[in-house]
């Protein structure tokens, strides 16, 4: 146990349960506040925190050397197709367990978050669930399909139609799934559609008996939005203010906010979706198809095709009134626009105050995300607004071109992307969604391996965008997730074997590594890795939980 000196590292030890040994703490003044509407719980939120920072607030593993993880160390926990996209911690119960919450889309699942034994099931779905078994099998079926296709690569298709043909019909049965939240009473909030009607509800689940870990999960509550107004959306992205109301956003860029005890309803249309623009059954292919940020000063931050908006909630209503604090800018869209949650960085009454986000191009922007200070002169024939932008890219592994679906990670005025683009991409699957999952599973094959990720720093005394480093290793399909003992925690590849890589955040040196093995069980497919002092874990291509221990006498 390390020796705690820092105010700030004693409350977040308070705060999480844990004492944090870090090496540095020179973004301790710089950390987003903690939002006590969600769960105190490591990960009560898609992005970790309502921010969507992705910050871990206490130290990752540690290790000396690198090497290979035993079978003993890694353990597989199904939970069904595209119900593990995002699954999320509670706060301790009175008994100190946490519970796992996972589903959205045949099912809702409580783990003991120790063990990952199932608790108890609450079934979403007429029909058959899909059993662990079946996941297993799926997996098998896939790692046969991808050994058959590294002999002869004109079978990589097969794979391919494998996996989007299983996986893209479950997300759309839980559309809305991926961003929900665990609230401070241990309660999950998701949102479900109703694939008959059209009907989009915020669902509540929650113990039997309140405080009693065992208990059985049941529906508490449900709140119905206007079924006139979003028979023909899907939901998209849901997230809490500082003052307790659910925000949440559909595909077709309808924002509403819900009160917390689901009696008021405020609601406004961004811009840019007026007359119905942006509506569509794909997946992610509507006027807004990424999450949303928030900040403890009411900004909501929602990037769509083509604009990144600072939506306001005054407190009462929500507002893109410029008196109010909104602002709207726009920015290069590309085709499909940003494929980036905006994440707020900068925190503090002595600190710069920014959002970054990438547009749909492949630039870096950086935006004032309050008042834009009174000296600041701009960037020539940008919007004043923009505060930076640079070419994101990943050194001599940078693609012609290319499109980045994972969002930014922060700590401090820093933040990262790993490349998941490859120089040769899969052929075109004939619809977004499709792709999508195409090349997520291509990093598989030697055709198409992925290298690089790319920190870049705001430098407050230059007032400058910066690159800090860039890697050359191997990090997609991922979010990374950096931790405050100033380490980066990614899922990569090295060869054939899926791995995990450990990068010094501040000078992005490789620290050491972990091979966990040559499976399709290892690939994140774009979900954030997770860490806690004890085991690293992530999502299997949204169906199963991966737990790593890298300690050799850890006991399970």
């Amino acid at each position: 146990m390390c020796e705690v000196k820092n105010n700030v590292k004693f409350l977040l030890s308070q705060v999480f349960g844990i004492f944090i040994c870090a090496i540095s703490y020179t973004n301790a003044d710089n950390l987003p506040p903690l939002n006590m509407y969600l769960a105190d719980s490591p990960y009560p939120i898609a992005h970790v925190d309502a921010t969507a920072s992705g910050l871990a607030r206490w130290s990752g593993p540690v290790a000396e050397r690198s090497r290979t993880l035993d079978d003993n160390e890694i353990i597989f926990k199904p939970v069904g197709f595209a119900d593990g996209f995002s699954y999320l911690y509670s706060g301790h119960y009175p008994n100190g367990r946490r519970a796992i919450f996972a589903g959205g889309a045949d099912r809702i699942t409580k783990l003991d978050a120790d063990t990952l034994r199932t608790i108890s099931t609450y079934v979403l779905r007429e029909g058959p669930l899909y059993s662990e078994m079946q996941v297993e099998n799926f997996f098998d079926d896939v790692d046969k399909l991808i050994f058959e296709a590294r002999e002869d690569h004109t079978k990589a298709q097969n794979v391919y139609e494998r996996i989007y043909d299983t996986m893209i019909p479950a997300l759309k049965k839980g559309a809305g799934s991926i961003y929900k939240f665990v609230n401070n009473e241990n309660e999950l909030y998701i949102c479900i559609r109703d694939p008959l009607t059209g009907q989009i509800s915020i669902k509540v689940f929650g113990d039997s008996e309140a405080g009693n870990f065992y208990s059985p999960i049941v529906l508490k509550r449900s709140f119905d939005f206007p079924l006139d107004k979003v028979s023909d959306s899907l939901p998209m992205a849901m997230n809490v203010t500082y003052d307790g109301w659910i925000i949440a956003v559909m595909n077709d860029g309808q924002v509403f906010a819900v009160s917390p005890d689901f009696k008021k309803l405020d609601y406004l249309l961004l811009p840019e979706a007026q007359g119905g623009a942006g509506k569509s059954d794909q997946w992610m292919g509507g006027t807004v198809r990424n999450s949303i940020a928030i900040d403890d000063d009411g900004g909501i931050y929602i990037v769509s095709r083509v604009f990144l908006h600072r939506v306001q909630w005054t407190g009462s209503r929500l507002s893109l009134d410029t008196a109010d604090g909104a602002w709207s800018v726009a920015y290069e869209s590309g085709e499909n626009g940003s494929g980036t949650t905006p994440t707020p960085i900068g925190w503090g009454k002595s600190n710069d105050l920014l959002v970054a986000m990438l547009d749909g191009v492949g630039n870096v922007n950086i935006y004032w995300r309050d008042v834009i200070p009174e000296d600041w002169e701009g960037i020539p024939g940008q919007p004043r607004r923009l505060a930076g932008t640079l070419p994101l890219t990943f050194g001599e592994n940078t693609p012609d071109s290319f499109r980045i679906e994972s969002s930014p990670v922060a700590l401090g005025y820093g933040f990262f992307w790993p490349n998941d683009t490859a120089k040769n991409q899969p052929s075109w699957q004939g619809s977004f969604d499709k792709q999508l999952f195409a090349n997520y599973t291509a990093t598989t094959f030697k055709e198409h391996a992925v290298f690089g990720g790319a920190k870049y720093e705001w430098n407050p005394e230059r007032r400058e965008l910066e690159v800090g480093w860039i890697t050359p290793l191997s990090l997609a399909p991922t979010i990374c997730t950096p931790s405050i003992n100033n380490l980066l925690y990614c899922i990569g590849r090295r060869e054939n074997f899926a791995s995990v890589e450990v990068i010094n955040w501040q000078t992005g040196k490789s620290e050491f590594h972990y091979l966990i093995g040559d499976s399709y069980r290892y690939n994140p497919a774009a979900c954030n890795t997770r860490v806690t002092e004890e085991y690293i874990e992530v999502s299997s291509v949204g169906s199963a939980i991966l737990r790593l221990y890298p300690q050799k006498n850890f006991k399970k």
